[in-house]
């Protein structure tokens, strides 16, 4: 178990940290794709993601948190665009829409 939690350790030093220092600085994708990059795919996660309506949501939200609300409805727009039936992320889409 030792020998298991050092390796995973290591891992997380070597490649991890890296990876999520690139993915969460202000300068990061995340925080700086705008809506119209997204729904042309003009964008670079470093290999994280998700599937279109789930990444449009998660974008959504982080704007939202940071006070960008604008773009957190352009973002919940274009994945209720794709969405397929009803459920929760249709709801949590619409909801994030109708708070402009």
């Amino acid at each position: 178990m030792i020998r298991a939690v050092s390796e995973a350790a290591e891992v997380y030093l070597n490649f991890g940290r890296p990876l999520l220092a690139r993915v969460s600085g202000p300068d990061a994708a995340m925080n700086t794709v705008l809506a119209a990059d997204f729904a042309e795919g003009t964008f670079d996660f470093g290999g994280f993601g998700s599937t279109r309506v789930r990444m449009a949501l998660a974008l959504s939200r982080l704007r939202k948190t940071q006070g960008r609300v604008s773009e957190a409805v352009s973002f919940a727009t274009l994945g209720l665009a794709n969405v397929d039936g009803a459920g929760a992320l249709r709801r949590e889409l619409e909801q994030l829409v109708g708070q402009s």
